[in-house]
């Protein structure tokens, strides 16, 4: 019994001191995704479908009426696009470029 009483105190040390780890909230269009990270003051775009139309995310930050936009500048290549570092992400949304048609965002806004 005094093994397992250690075994627990261990672990629950070794969670404590661990640092944390923060995973972003994804907006989703298809297989494309944007997602917060950083503590959520950056976005990254990823475009995981190799159909030839690019994707982007529209994101807006705390303290800031307007809307921006990163894209994945690659493609559907290893990597993704990102923002530089700033205030808070308040919402963002995951969209694919499609030539000559209307832009489509899936999910909708996601909230951090």
């Amino acid at each position: 019994m005094d093994r397992w009483i250690r075994l627990v105190v261990i672990m629950a040390a070794i969670f404590a001191l661990a640092p944390a780890v923060a995973l972003g909230l994804r907006s989703y269009d298809g297989q494309d995704y944007s997602e917060d990270y950083n503590t959520v003051h950056n976005v990254r775009i990823c475009d995981k479908e190799s159909d030839g139309n690019g994707a982007y995310a529209k994101y807006q930050r705390n303290g800031s009426g307007s809307t921006d936009r990163v894209n994945d500048g690659n493609g559907s290549a290893s990597g993704c696009g990102s923002t530089s570092y700033g205030n808070k992400i308040y919402r963002h949304e995951a969209c694919e470029d499609i030539a000559f048609y209307p832009d489509h965002c899936d999910q909708g806004w996601v909230y951090p």
